[in-house]
């Protein structure tokens, strides 16, 4: 937050304002001192105006106290900006209430601070006092001295006793510490805080306003580049994008593949950085670079561990929203990404398509895949640009009732509800990361049981009896297998075990995951397939099915509830074979007691 709250006093009572520092009261608070002056001056401003002015210009919030000496503080009218001196005040009205300081002056007392009592004797020989003048000079006005002990002075009863022999004045010692004194400024910067926190939720509003603008732009346009055939037309969706978003001078994209830096895409054509194609990434591990004017950046565009080009953004017009661009960039980057990715497979596709004219069968399927694939992407689109829109709505509701009042105690709920808002589309774009992947590569024959070595964890003993099983699947499978032993870990309560086997099911096969945890209930059977359920992400069941559905298959949870999880994965006929070893069948029961015949391979 800009500006702090600051205590400018006497170094005469620094210790005071020290010793309430100490008590952990004002956790933000700083202290600055100036030298004392007591007698040397006639006017305390012209002290402490050259501090105060470079506080104020810091948007420091000042209090500021003198130790009680005759000076005044006599600020020039126009001198002090409206808010930035919220308390000045001096001497024994700092520690006593004002009243009872009062009722002891009117009665011929002179109440001095401890402080002050330290330094008498220069303040006499300043004043060029002997003992008779200074006797004369006090014995006329005064009837007796009253020191506030604030317990910060030790010794100071010795020096008491000196100055009232000097000045023939009975003197005594009134306990009072510095309670009062926290008191006082706790009042003060409990309201500067309260005040802080309205400014410090006016300022997330305006920025949650703007990240709900950049994501409401982002769910309509993505929709663009989602599912776009032609690599270039990507490429060319995505820098008209950020020149949307961004507004450079500047936008434009190297290709990089099979390891071959392509001609650059650039907006304006014809007008590209000649620094973008030297190859501005040495050390491969470097995601973006920021240029040394700071208004453009050079962003890796990935998918999974491969480059598929340099983005490079210049001339910003607001570069001082550059991390914000550059967030932007990282969610962009990997939609553009994938469909980057999307375009070149069918592009491979179409030439492989071409060349192996004559094969029906393997190409069919990959056809198939590669469509199913396509309606992820679809999907994809669509859920994230509703579930973003639906939050986005839900934001600006509350961004309109937070503007509505200063009172930081109701417009904190509605900070919070955004906030989780904003946490619910940040968990949608990261959703998409791992969606994105889906149908991306061309689907193949896996060996199962290598699946579920791939997937084994130290918490389950994993019982296989898949053998030489395999499949014709998405590679991303191995991804169904981690997230089913995932699941058993989570929702199994104290399960240990998992048995994998097969079922054949007329032409076609059902691949069993059965785990001895506490199952699922019977009403939530289907429920536990659908996005966002759950108690964690609700994803890791949906994205199973997700991809198993890339080739026909299917998944359903079959087992007893309270004795075992049964999850029942379909492959339907030409999806499944053997291997070299053949198969034998046998019967036997599994554990959940149902019935089949089970594969041996």
């Amino acid at each position: 937050m800009k500006g702090k709250f600051c205590i400018l006093c006497c170094e005469n009572i620094l210790p005071e304002v020290d010793a309430v520092i100490a008590m952990g009261s004002l956790p933000r608070a700083t202290v600055r001192s100036f030298p004392f002056h007591c007698g040397h001056v006639t006017s305390m401003w012209k002290t402490v105006s050259f501090q105060f002015h470079k506080l104020e210009e810091a948007g420091d919030l000042v209090c500021l106290y003198g130790c009680g000496c005759s000076n005044t503080l006599d600020i020039p009218l126009g001198s002090v900006a409206g808010s930035s001196l919220i308390s000045h005040a001096a001497g024994a009205s700092l520690f006593l209430p004002d009243d009872l300081v009062n009722s002891y002056e009117k009665n011929g007392a002179m109440v001095i601070l401890p402080g002050w009592l330290s330094r008498w004797k220069q303040n006499v020989q300043c004043d060029k006092l002997d003992q008779t003048t200074a006797r004369l000079m006090y014995t006329e006005s005064i009837k007796e001295i009253i020191l506030l002990d604030t317990g910060t002075h030790p010794g100071t009863l010795g020096i008491l006793k000196e100055f009232i022999e000097f000045i023939g004045v009975p003197g005594r010692v009134l306990p009072v510490g510095i309670e009062y004194f926290r008191l006082r400024l706790m009042e003060l910067y409990l309201k500067w805080e309260r005040e802080q926190e309205i400014i410090g939720c006016r300022t997330e509003v305006r920025t949650l306003e703007k990240k709900v603008a950049d994501y409401s732009m982002l769910a309509d346009l993505t929709t663009k580049i989602i599912g776009a055939r032609g690599e270039k037309t990507v490429i060319f969706q995505m820098l008209d994008l950020f020149v949307l978003l961004c507004s450079p001078k500047r936008v434009e994209f190297l290709p990089f593949r099979e390891g071959v830096y392509q001609d650059i895409i650039c907006i304006p054509q014809n007008t590209h950085n000649q620094e973008t194609g030297q190859i501005p990434f040495p050390d491969p591990s470097i995601k973006y670079m920021i240029a040394k004017t700071g208004d453009g950046f050079r962003f890796r565009v990935m998918y999974g561990q491969q480059m598929l080009g340099i983005l490079s953004i210049d001339g910003l017009l607001l570069p001082e929203y550059l991390d914000e661009y550059l967030n932007l960039a990282h969610f962009i980057s990997q939609v553009a990404g994938l469909s980057i990715t999307i375009a070149r497979t069918y592009e491979d596709l179409e030439r492989i398509v071409a060349e192996r004219e004559a094969e029906i069968v393997e190409r069919r399927k990959i056809e198939e895949a590669l469509s199913e694939a396509n309606k992820k992407l679809n999907l994809l689109s669509s859920v994230t640009r509703h579930d973003i829109k639906n939050k986005v709505i839900t934001i600006q509701g509350f961004l309109r009732f937070a503007r509505k009042t200063n009172d930081i105690d109701t417009i904190q709920p509605f900070l919070d509800k955004i906030q989780d808002s904003a946490k619910a589309i940040e968990h949608q774009i990261d959703f998409s990361k791992i969606y994105h992947d889906l149908g991306v590569n061309s689907p193949k024959w896996l060996t199962l049981s290598n699946m579920i070595i791939l997937a084994g964890n130290p918490a389950l003993h994993i019982t296989d009896e898949t053998r030489t099983l395999q499949i014709f699947a998405d590679p991303l499978f191995e991804k169904v297998l981690h997230n089913l032993a995932d699941n058993t870990i989570r929702h199994g309560e104290n399960a240990t075990e998992v048995h994998v086997f097969v079922i054949t099911d007329k032409d076609d096969i059902r691949i069993i995951w059965e785990d001895n945890g506490v199952g699922v209930p019977a009403d939530q059977k289907e429920m536990i397939f659908q996005r966002g359920f759950g108690k964690n992400t609700g994803l890791g069941l949906f994205l199973i099915r997700e991809i198993l559905s890339i080739t026909g298959m299917t998944i359903r949870e079959t087992g007893e509830p309270g004795k075992c999880a049964r999850f029942e994965i379909t492959v339907p006929n030409g999806k499944w074979r053997y291997g070299s070893e053949g198969c034998r069948r046998f019967n036997t029961k599994p554990l959940s007691g149902q019935a089949g015949d089970r594969v041996e391979i």
